[in-house]
């Protein structure tokens, strides 16, 4: 995961990028949930990892830079994948979660990354929650919302979850947020089994519907990217 500047803001080709040995991000704030004792001491350590600049053909070049890098008239990007921990944020709504430590360690760390390295918006190319692990039994009984079908259950827990990671990034300073849904939000590879404990097969049209919802759309259902993001018009 990297943030990457981008020189000329009229820039008109789509310049898709593959960086291989390179530090996660999404990493580090799944790292933050599985450690007891966190030091924010370890941020610049961590964050500041550079891709080497011949490892690879994919990765020529590409090194990650801090706002000093900037130039002048460039804007930046954040891509950040693979979190794996915001699953544990659908059990409440948004006001709720706040309140725990796993997102006010996860909010240090967002933060940072802000401060360090900037960015207009953030890209998340999928897996910020994993519930291949969940049965839709466990699901029900952690919302604790009755007689429930699963459909329902797994819409509202789901919602919870995106909604409040969006209010994470939010928080720490990223407004725009553009998420992609990955295998871990509708199953993960337990889920996509038909006859598995922990099957989803029958409710990949509600992780979907609620990732949309949660990511895409205000508290009042209205769609948020119906407008420009910025710099006018696109030629």
């Amino acid at each position: 995961a990297h943030s990457i500047g981008i020189e000329n803001r009229n820039q008109k080709q789509l310049i898709l990028m593959k960086f291989r040995d390179a530090f996660n991000l999404g990493a580090l704030l799944s790292l933050v949930h599985r450690t007891s004792a966190y030091d924010s001491s370890q941020h610049d350590t961590l964050l500041d990892t550079k891709v080497p600049a011949e490892s690879s053909s994919s990765s020529k070049g590409v090194t990650t830079k801090t706002l000093e890098d900037s130039e002048p008239d460039s804007w930046r990007f954040i891509v950040l994948s693979d979190m794996h921990t915001a699953a544990w944020f659908s059990w409440k709504g948004v006001e709720q979660n706040k309140k725990l430590k796993l997102y006010q360690d996860q909010l240090t760390v967002l933060k940072h990354i802000n401060e360090k390295y900037g960015g207009e918006l953030v890209l998340s190319p999928g897996d910020i929650a994993s519930y291949g692990g969940l049965s839709y039994d466990f699901i029900k009984d952690k919302l604790g919302l009755g007689n429930i079908s699963n459909q329902e259950a797994v819409y509202t827990s789901h919602l919870n979850c995106f909604q409040t990671a969006k209010e994470l990034f939010k928080e720490a300073g990223y407004g725009t947020l553009l998420a992609t849904v990955g295998d871990h939000e509708l199953g993960d590879n337990a889920g996509f089994k038909p006859n598995s404990h922990h099957s989803k097969m029958d409710t990949i049209a509600q992780s979907r519907e609620s990732f949309g919802d949660g990511f895409n759309r205000d508290n009042e259902k209205a769609f948020l990217f119906d407008q420009p993001w910025f710099f006018g018009d696109v030629e």
